[in-house]
C-alpha cells in the first residue's frame, strides 16, 4: 500500500496533465476495479467526455472532480493506487512466451530470483492482450524496491508495481 507522500507526489506529478482535460476515451482493464460500482459495465461510456475540474487527495486516495457531461450530473472519480508490491519483469503477446521468459530470467538471475515464484498476469489493453511477467508480492514495497534496484543492477528491466 502506498504511503501518503507517494500519494501526494503521484498527485502532483499528473496534475499538469490532468486537471482541466477532457476525457476522450476510458477502458477498465481490470473489471474487478470497477466491481463496487452501481452499474460496472457503463463505468467506462460515464467518464468519456467529461472534464477533471479538479485533483485532489483525501488520505490515500486520489480524487477527480469530474464535470457534467451531457448525460449525467457531476461526480467524483475516487481512485487508490494499491500498490501490489510486485515487481513487473517483463509483457509479452502470448502466455507461453511468459513462461519462457520467467524460465530464462531463471537461468540469467537466478541468485537473484531465488525462492521467488512467477505471477503470470493476462491483462487486456487498450493495444491488445499482455502477459506479465511479475513476482511478489512482498512483504513492503521497500523489499520490492530494492530487489529491482538489484535486478537494475545485472542489466535486467525491472518496475515496482
Amino acid at each position: 500500500m502506498p504511503e501518503l507522500p507517494e500519494v501526494e507526489s503521484t498527485r502532483r506529478a499528473l496534475l499538469a496533465d490532468l486537471e482541466g482535460r477532457r476525457i476522450v476515451a476510458a477502458a477498465v482493464a481490470r473489471p474487478r476495479m470497477v466491481r463496487r460500482q452501481e452499474n460496472p459495465a457503463d463505468f467506462s461510456r460515464r467518464l468519456e467526455g467529461r472534464v477533471i475540474a479538479r485533483l485532489h487527495r483525501h488520505g490515500k486516495f486520489l480524487l477527480a472532480d469530474v464535470g457534467a457531461a451531457a448525460d449525467g450530473p457531476d461526480f467524483v472519480w475516487v481512485t487508490h493506487l494499491g500498490m501490489s508490491g510486485r515487481i513487473q519483469l517483463a509483457a509479452v503477446r502470448e502466455e507461453a512466451d511468459a513462461r519462457r521468459a520467467w524460465d530464462l530470467f531463471l537461468v540469467d538471475l537466478g541468485p537473484v530470483l531465488s525462492g521467488l515464484r512467477p505471477f503470470i498476469e493476462r491483462a487486456e489493453t487498450a493495444n491488445g492482450v499482455f502477459y506479465r511477467v511479475q513476482v511478489g508480492p512482498f512483504a513492503s514495497l521497500q523489499a520490492a524496491e530494492s530487489l529491482c534496484d538489484e535486478l537494475k543492477q545485472r542489466n535486467a528491466s525491472c518496475f515496482v508495481i
